[in-house]
């Protein structure tokens, strides 16, 4: 949750569309997000806006330090960071689901994971 928003301000601005766009409100069918690649096209956000793909748009710092933060390991994040830094962000995507989902082969997922939705499912 954004800390600058308050829970009773979420539940009175922002509640009913979040549960509108996961389909248990309104039409009750879901609402379709970007895939990958029009998500990638977005420029980044101004100051304090998060939108876009993480992994086309923070700096290798930025996504190191986040990575860390969610416990990955040494090796992993300098991995993913590595495709990152060569244009390779589904590839990075698909080590970064590997990494938070053991037992699974990373080589197996890229074309897997063409769309937010899919990476969702998978999980």
């Amino acid at each position: 949750r954004d800390p600058s928003v308050a829970p009773r301000d979420f539940d009175q601005t922002y509640r009913y569309d979040v549960e509108h766009a996961w389909g248990t409100r309104g039409h009750m069918r879901g609402s379709f997000c970007f895939s990958c690649g029009k998500i990638a096209s977005f420029g980044p956000g101004y100051s304090g806006q998060v939108h876009g793909c993480p992994l086309e748009q923070m700096s290798p710092d930025e996504l190191a330090r986040e990575f860390r933060v969610l416990g990955l390991r040494r090796e992993d994040i300098a991995r993913i960071v590595g495709h990152t830094l060569h244009g390779r962000a589904r590839t990075a995507c698909a080590q970064f689901f590997a990494s938070t989902h053991p037992g699974v082969d990373p080589a197996a997922l890229p074309s897997a994971i063409y769309h937010p939705s899919a990476f969702f499912r998978l999980s």
